[in-house]
């Protein structure tokens, strides 16, 4: 599901959308006990039954859902969670404002989604799904809007080039439905056409796509590719080739070495250019090659496509989605890529996650996802430690593909132009002393946003938080001129005496850094952080101090004793 629009009418809150995993036993007080946007599912494994809000970006911003687990909201654990009432209540704020848990330890990372479902209640075509492709335009497209707001059916709308209808997305926004671009090629359809049909139902019975690529290949001419099948999927696999004139010499050969032929693939009259393999039974686990020969004199675009679905039913795939901090915005606001890799609910983490954006006219740009803690599930009260390796997935090689949705960003200039993006905030500023000496560490961030690298730093000092926090500019400047910024994502590490200052044993700095790029676009100013001077006493004072600390205790216990004399 996506993140509704819940309206706030009459003092209630109207279009709220409830999600059921397919594998939780259908019970009627599941819907009694749910009055929010969220998902009812197994546990996630680090936690439990707690209920948590699954949230990415800023303070401000709205989550994506809350999770209650069957056990939560059918026994009686009040005297474990307290009212439900008040927890909704309390996990409804993350739900709707994005706001930050103030006993949380993790560090908060959110995302703001601007989607749309609406939770209908009329007509026959409520909950149906329409799939609208067109490549025209239309004038009177809006003309049918009220209807279709009426209708209750969720449609999906697919631009198919540059000159489809710009009003087409209005409709999967007002439904709730997905919007796709696609240019005019067989590979951008299967991939939305992929994305829908994996948009509900059990994880385990969802096709699973492994491999997307549309190939121009030179007259008789090969080309080779690998595709892994990892101990989680392998059921219901299909390699599926096409070609745009003659069709292509075939081999694929499994982890073992058995090898399918050309002769294998098997065309289908409903599907023109197109040939299919399915793989009986389980696949094999392990990398799987593929080679197709263009044996045709002249040029020609061969796709090649591979689905899969889970292994077992009780065991969850490793999936991949993706998705877009908004869907419009105008120059110069940004528009961030998010992707979610996971396994049920366990995130998978120390993997590649490349996006590749295409724009009208089939131009590409790549974009490298850092996995650098975004998505992380932010939680309430204070849990029993738990061994990280037990919160996340264990998974050999894999590879995952998701076609995210299609995006508008207007205003932008054409050709070359300066930049108008500073660098990004630094989130996760750290600061200690070692000595005479504070110790600095932070992620860098780019030279635009998080692409390159800042020109230099600012870093500024003070014993007062406030006057950090609302006079950065004139707080004392820390010399950095041998600090030379690295490269985004690289962890920077910097040293310096504070000497402006008269530091004793307890002293407190407060220190923030900013980020300036070769335009001199300023970031925001980092989170504020603390460092406090420590000064270990000497061997002889401690034991000293120890003694004084006996004899005080001594006298207070032999207090009792005397009153009991008298």
């Amino acid at each position: 599901m996506k993140s509704s629009v819940v309206n706030l009418i009459n003092n209630g809150y109207d279009g709220i959308v409830i999600a059921i995993n397919p594998s939780v036993p259908e019970d009627e007080k599941l819907i009694e006990n749910i009055k929010a946007d969220v998902i009812v599912a197994n546990p996630y494994l680090k936690y439990g039954d707690d209920p948590y809000t699954l949230q990415y970006g800023r303070c401000g911003e709205k989550g994506k859902y809350i999770h209650f687990t069957p056990n939560f909201l059918l026994t009686n654990s009040s005297h474990i969670y307290g009212s439900r009432g008040r927890i909704f209540v309390h996990e409804w704020a993350h739900l709707r404002w994005g706001v930050f848990d103030e006993d949380n330890v993790d560090r908060p990372f959110y995302i703001s989604r601007k989607n749309t479902i609406e939770a209908t209640s009329n007509e026959s075509t409520s909950g149906s799904e329409i799939i609208l492709l067109t490549d025209g335009e239309d004038k009177e497209i809006n003309l049918c809007f009220e209807d279709v707001k009426q209708s209750g059916a969720i449609i999906h709308t697919i631009a198919l080039g540059p000159s489809a209808a710009k009003e087409l997305e209005t409709l999967s926004n007002m439904t709730g439905g997905y919007r796709f671009f696609a240019n005019k090629d067989i590979n951008g359809l299967t991939n939305a056409f992929s994305r829908i049909s994996s948009r509900s139902g059990s994880i385990t019975q969802q096709a699973i796509q492994l491999e997307s690529k549309a190939l121009n290949i030179t007259g008789r001419r090969r080309v080779n590719g690998t595709v892994p099948v990892d101990s989680t999927i392998g059921n219901d696999t299909f390699f599926v080739v096409t070609w745009t004139i003659k069709k292509p010499e075939i081999v694929l050969q499994d982890p073992k070495g058995k090898k399918y032929k050309t002769s294998d693939f098997k065309e289908e009259k409903l599907n023109i250019r197109s040939a299919r393999l399915r793989i009986p039974g389980i696949a094999e686990t392990g990398t799987w090659t593929y080679s197709l020969l263009n044996n045709h004199a002249s040029s020609q675009m061969l796709t090649v496509t591979v689905t899969t679905r889970a292994r077992s039913p009780t065991t969850p795939p490793v999936t991949a989605t993706a998705h877009m901090s908004q869907h419009t915005a105008h120059y110069p606001s940004p528009v961030i890529v998010y992707a979610q890799v996971s396994q049920g609910f366990l995130p998978v983490l120390g993997i590649s996650v490349i996006a590749i954006i295409e724009t009208e006219d089939g131009r590409q740009v790549t974009l490298e996802l850092w996995d650098n803690g975004a998505g992380k599930i932010i939680l309430n009260p204070p849990r029993p430690e738990v061994r990280d390796d037990l919160a996340k997935a264990k998974i050999e090689d894999f590879s995952r593909l998701t076609y995210g949705e299609s995006f508008i960003v207007s205003g932008a200039p054409t050709g070359n132009h300066p930049s108008v993006l500073p660098p990004n905030k630094i989130t996760d500023l750290e600061a200690k002393f070692k000595e005479d000496y504070i110790q600095l560490s932070w992620t860098a961030p780019g030279n635009v946003l998080d692409k390159g690298k800042a020109n230099r730093y600012v870093i500024r000092i003070s014993k007062s938080f406030m006057d950090l926090q609302e006079d950065f500019d004139n707080a004392t400047l820390v010399n950095t001129s041998n600090l030379i910024p690295k490269e985004a994502g690289s962890k920077e590490n910097f040293e310096f005496k504070p000497e402006h200052f008269r530091v004793e044993n307890g002293t407190k700095f407060y220190i923030a850094v900013q980020a300036i790029n070769e335009a001199n676009l300023i970031s925001e100013v980092s989170h504020i952080v603390q460092a406090i001077k420590f000064i270990p006493l000497p061997e002889d004072s401690v034991h000293a101090l120890g003694t004084k600390i006996s004899a005080i205790s001594l006298a207070i216990f032999g207090l009792p004793m005397i009153f009991s004399i008298f």
